[in-house]
């Protein structure tokens, strides 16, 4: 049992009397432990017929090897197996797992126990487990008294989610450890949306037009990108300019009239330029201008006619 104690013994003969030593056939210390006490000592030899193992742990479990030499060909060794007996343990290193619906989880139990105990699984409020599709078990040995349990549940629904034991029981006693299994909701996936297709001009050269504002230069009459919705104001500001500026670029008429000398010497042709003048009170019609222009005419033929100069002619 554990915390006991193990004496062994090995006898050798030989001439001469040969000598014998103790080591472990693994290779790991031998540990010897005062009776009652917490200090120990290890070594990887252990001079002597009897190896006393005072204490003993799990641990110190495993084979042992009596050699007896005396500088004679061969050397004679024995194989002790210790074995130590002890309640089941099981230790649980994830008690709570989450998976969801449709997956295959897996949970696993670590069992120490000697002498080699039974082990299964339970549902909680199920009764034991039987291996089948649904349920895979298996068992990884670590060492001469511990091992790995592990349960894959295929399929998840469910019905599967709650708590479950993994138990291992030997005859001097019983452990169970428990896990916990419940449902994981995975996210939604993710809505994707479409970009709006933005409708870009071109230029000349298939190069995309250039909307920097520092690029832009206002044309009179049109909007620019800092109003690209002009008010009903500013738009019959616009037209105005655009009538003035067409009044202003129009010329008046030139009207060339004179009398004609028939020796050809005397007689010369006069030549008279009416500009139109706009006055700040008149208004900006092209046809006023005109008329006034015709009036001054008329005038000026009727004044020569009436001349001296020319009733003698």
């Amino acid at each position: 049992m554990e915390g006991g104690t193990i004496r062994l013994r090995c006898r050798s003969t030989g001439k001469p009397e040969p000598k014998v030593h103790w080591k472990r056939k693994d290779n790991r210390h031998i540990v010897i432990r005062s009776d009652g006490a917490r200090e120990k000592q290890e070594s990887a030899t252990v001079k002597g017929d009897t190896l006393e193992l005072s204490n003993v742990h799990r641990t110190d479990m495993g084979k042992y090897l009596c050699i007896a030499k005396n500088n004679v060909p061969p050397t004679v060794s024995k194989e002790f197996n210790v074995q130590i007996h002890f309640h089941p343990m099981i230790k649980v290193t994830n008690q709570l797992v989450a998976a969801p619906t449709g997956s295959n989880v897996h949970i696993q139990c670590y069992v120490e126990t000697s002498p080699k105990a039974m082990h299964s699984w339970a549902k909680v409020d199920g009764g034991d487990l039987m291996p089948n599709t649904k349920y895979k078990m298996s068992e990884t040995p670590i060492n001469e008294y511990s091992l790995q349990m592990d349960l894959t549940i295929t399929s998840l629904e469910p019905k599967d989610f709650g708590g479950y034991l993994c138990i291992a029981k030997n005859a001097l006693g019983k452990a169970e450890g428990s896990i916990r299994l419940q449902e994981l909701h995975l996210p939604s996936a993710p809505t994707t949306l479409e970009a709006p297709e933005l409708d870009l001009e071109r230029d000349g050269d298939g190069e995309s037009a250039d909307t920097d504002e520092e690029n832009l230069v206002p044309v009179e009459g049109e909007p620019t990108a800092d109003n690209d919705n002009p008010s009903s104001d500013d738009q019959q500001r616009q037209q105005e300019q655009q009538k003035q500026a067409s009044v202003s670029t129009k010329k008046p008429p030139q009207v060339v009239y004179g009398v004609g000398n028939g020796g050809g010497g005397g007689g010369g042709v006069r030549h008279h330029d009416n500009k139109q003048r706009h006055g700040s009170g008149k208004g900006s019609g092209s046809g006023y201008p005109a008329r006034w222009l015709l009036v001054l005419t008329a005038v000026a033929v009727v004044t020569l006619f009436r001349s001296p100069a020319i009733s003698r002619w």
